[in-house]
């Protein structure tokens, strides 16, 4: 990949994820050691396969479904994996436009017991930057609807924050 001209598609990086961990490393290759076949992968390896899907959320979520669920994230080493890999699929979640999406991935990240804070609407954030035709104002109401339950979702509410300062509190 040392001269990355053409983008790296998805297929190729779980190819190589795959052969790394199926044969011994060479002598001069970067991977000081295989995973073993019952350790699920690197979360931030998982996350650059996410995000090597670009806008296409359909191919995202068939690997989702496919190989990343399937693995076992118990210790708290590999939820944090676990956390890097939402992190990805939320980037493309942002680049596909869909944020009903991204509402659902954090909810579920709620359920698996993963706070979702303000990591995760950047990276919902950095994916919209990169949506294919992102100028053209199409956002529909709704969407925009599913854009602000997602930052309520993602946003801690903080006394002390001092972006919040000019904001007025309701007490119910």
């Amino acid at each position: 990949f040392a001269n990355a001209a053409t983008p790296v598609d998805a297929s190729t990086l779980l190819s190589l994820y795959q052969n790394a961990t199926s044969t011994p490393p060479l002598k001069n290759q970067t991977l000081s050691k295989p995973t073993p076949p019952s350790q699920p992968p690197n979360g931030k390896f998982l996350n650059a396969i996410l995000r090597a899907h670009r806008s296409n959320l359909a191919a995202a979520l068939s690997f989702w479904k496919g190989y990343v669920l399937k693995q076992s994230f118990s210790t708290i080493d590999e939820k944090e994996d676990l956390r890097k890999a939402y992190h990805g699929l939320l980037h493309v979640c942002g680049a596909a436009g869909r944020p009903d999406v991204a509402v659902r991935l954090i909810y579920a990240m709620k359920r698996l017991d993963l706070d979702s804070g303000e990591t995760e609407l950047r990276c919902y954030e950095r994916g919209k930057e990169r949506m294919v035709g992102a100028g053209d104002g199409r956002v529909g109401f709704i969407m925009k609807e599913y854009e602000s339950i997602l930052s309520v979702e993602c946003s801690r509410y903080d006394i002390r924050d001092k972006r919040r300062k000019g904001e007025r509190r309701l007490r119910i």
